[in-house]
């Protein structure tokens, strides 16, 4: 037989984890689920798929909202994925400069 004091503590923590644990899914939506969508169109306006901006990583989705690649930013250089998660390229932006303006000053 169980003592019931430990069957209440236990009931307790279960409750608290489970607590937990659709907290933490929560939180995980909210943070993963936050992407800014764009709609790609042709020149003659057909759709042809989207971009999902999650901040420093992308991903792409031909029309048919099939998966096609992804992209990750870090610092100045950005690297491109294929579906497989295979290294396609990348492309590195100049560095900008707030100590020297291009406004033409001595």
């Amino acid at each position: 037989m169980t003592n019931p004091k430990t069957h209440g503590a236990m009931k307790r923590t279960s409750w608290l984890l489970l607590l937990l644990a659709i907290s933490l899914l929560l939180l995980l939506g909210v943070a993963f689920g936050s992407a800014e969508e764009l709609n790609v169109y042709d020149r003659n306006g057909s759709y042809q798929g989207s971009v999902f901006d999650y901040g420093r990583s992308q991903t792409f989705t031909d029309r048919h909202g099939q998966f096609t690649g992804s992209s990750i930013t870090h610092g100045n250089s950005t690297g491109f994925y294929d579906r497989s998660g295979h290294f396609t390229g990348s492309v590195i932006r100049p560095s900008t400069s707030t100590s020297h303006p291009l406004t033409g000053g001595k």
